[in-house]
């Protein structure tokens, strides 16, 4: 029997039709992404929730039948809804919880911080107060500094107290709050001004060391100082089998050492003509720099850019030759 294109057409096109809509229906469900292994199902059901991310409908997550994918989505749907309404359709707390967040904040609305339940009320006071740039409704260190930052005003961390925020993260070491928040504010935003501020020698020190290596401005790097002393070598001999000891001074004190170590030579490694502007500290931190350099790179050359008096064609061995005092970070090579 003979089947005419009429026919077949008639046929075809209902069938066709079927297929794409379970088709659709068994992609939405994610039952399409199961079959698929690895990095490539991933990106499946990432594709999947970036649509429901896009369209805002979180019951879509629903559709998926792998469980795991399915949890995966509410927690990835949840922080980017701006529709109040659909936070309701968040059954877990958490989820629901990021969902008013998200909302708070697009809204730049402190009410909706009210939906937000246990500690993470709180998290929504900061959420607020760094879209806002209001630090009086920090909660945390962090919040307040963004703020500050965002401001430009370093006199905003001095509102962090030990008692007043509900947060107290903790500084490095030893640093007080205040003077970790002004740090991370200098550095951050490259003002040496704060660093002046600070109370602390070695956060002073600190401060300046990561602007002059952030910023490449070597000229930053005579700020930094050393109140602990000058550095001893104990040079020991036997003598008619007596063990005789002597502390002797070194060249460099421990300023110097932590100069050239943590600072100038740091910047002026991959350019050792920067060690030129060291001769503003001093001229011996200008030699010691080009010698690290050239301890650094192998390279006896960058020696002849010291300086010694009566000394045109400078070596590497020259230099040590001229110093009287040990060197115990710097040896020849």
């Amino acid at each position: 029997m003979k089947i005419s294109k009429k026919s077949i057409i008639f046929f075809v096109i209902p069938v066709l039709a079927l297929a794409v809509i379970f088709g659709y229906m068994f992609f939405m469900k994610g039952s399409y992404c199961d079959v698929l292994i690895g990095h490539t199902k991933e990106i499946c059901y990432s594709k999947i929730i970036s649509g429901i991310i896009e369209k805002q409908t979180p019951e879509s997550c629903n559709k998926i039948i792998n469980k795991k994918w399915k949890k995966e989505c509410f927690s990835e749907v949840a922080p980017e809804i701006t529709d109040p309404k659909k936070c309701e359709e968040f059954k877990d707390e958490d989820n629901k919880n990021s969902c008013y967040i998200s909302v708070s904040k697009f809204y730049k609305d402190i009410s909706y911080c009210d939906k937000v339940t246990g500690e993470r009320k709180y998290a929504c006071f900061n959420a607020i107060g760094i879209v806002t740039n209001n630090e009086n409704l920090c909660e945390t260190n962090s919040c307040i500094l963004t703020v500050a930052k965002a401001k430009r005003s370093p006199n905003i961390c001095k509102k962090i107290s030990e008692t007043n925020l509900r947060y107290n993260e903790e500084g490095v070491g030893n640093i007080k709050q205040t003077d970790f928040c002004l740090m991370q504010y200098a550095i951050g935003l490259s003002d040496e001004q704060v660093c002046f501020g600070l109370k602390n020698q070695d956060n002073k020190n600190f401060c300046f060391r990561d602007i002059a290596i952030s910023s490449k401005d070597i000229t930053l790097c005579r700020h930094i100082k050393d109140i602990s002393g000058p550095p001893i070598v104990t040079e020991c001999k036997i003598i008619n089998g007596e063990k005789i000891c002597e502390a002797k001074k070194t060249f460099l004190d421990k300023t110097d050492e932590f100069k050239i170590l943590n600072c100038y030579s740091l910047i002026a490694n991959e350019k050792p003509s920067e060690c030129e502007k060291a001769r503003e500290d001093s001229l011996k931190l200008m030699n010691a720099c080009y010698y690290k350099i050239s301890e650094i790179n192998k390279n006896q050359n960058v020696c002849k850019n010291i300086e010694i008096p009566n000394d045109r064609d400078v070596t590497c061995q020259d230099y040590l030759n001229s110093l009287n005092y040990k060197i115990p970070s710097l040896q020849f090579f």
